[in-house]
């Protein structure tokens, strides 16, 4: 993936970008007359297993705002030593979901908007750069999104304050993980 994306002209990470944040996706840059799928609300969620050192291109794409959109996680591939006996719960999704929030949680996500924008603003008028906070550009939609999709594997359309508060526990467990990561491929 990250050697695709590295070619020159390549759109690769550009459309996994697009892809993530609901935008238009297909193909109309490549030829005339090509497929372009029109955006109605969606988002696409993908898991890619990556070692620590083949992900340092992912951690390098922060100008762009590639690393901002994904989630990180450690796991160790150590099968238990029983199975369950029970079949494993699965989770049928058999409409489309549209999730709010309650009032309390949409109050918090507009008052953490208004910090950053702050924060934002008074860091283009330093004229400095601060690559933590180009890092934690995303946290808020990233935990938005996770909250939503706690609320989906519930079969509900609106967002608790558990959900939240949830997401942002993972969210956290993310950036994390990201920074062991991005420590662990700087040193490589």
């Amino acid at each position: 993936l990250f050697k695709l994306a590295a070619q020159p002209s390549n759109t690769t990470l550009e459309i996994l970008r697009s892809a993530v944040s609901g935008a238009p996706i297909g193909t109309a840059n490549s030829i005339a007359g090509g497929r372009r799928r029109k955006a109605t609300n969606y988002n696409v969620g993908f898991c890619i297993g990556l070692q620590p050192c083949t992900v340092a291109p992912l951690l390098a794409d922060v100008g762009r705002g590639t690393p901002q959109r994904a989630l990180f996680f450690r796991a160790f591939a150590s099968l238990p030593e029983a199975w369950p006996q029970a079949p494993m719960p699965t989770i049928g999704v058999s409409r489309q979901f549209v999730v709010s929030f309650v009032p309390a949680v949409r109050d918090e996500i507009r008052r953490a908007h208004d910090v950053r924008e702050r924060l934002r603003h008074e860091i283009e008028e330093s004229g400095e750069r601060d690559t933590e906070f180009e890092w934690r550009s995303h946290d808020n939609v990233q935990q938005c999104k996770v909250a939503a999709l706690f609320a989906v594997i519930d079969g509900r359309d609106m967002a608790t304050a558990d959900d939240w508060a949830m997401a942002g526990i993972l969210v956290g467990a993310s950036i994390a993980t990201r920074v062991l990561d991005g420590a662990a491929t700087s040193a490589l």
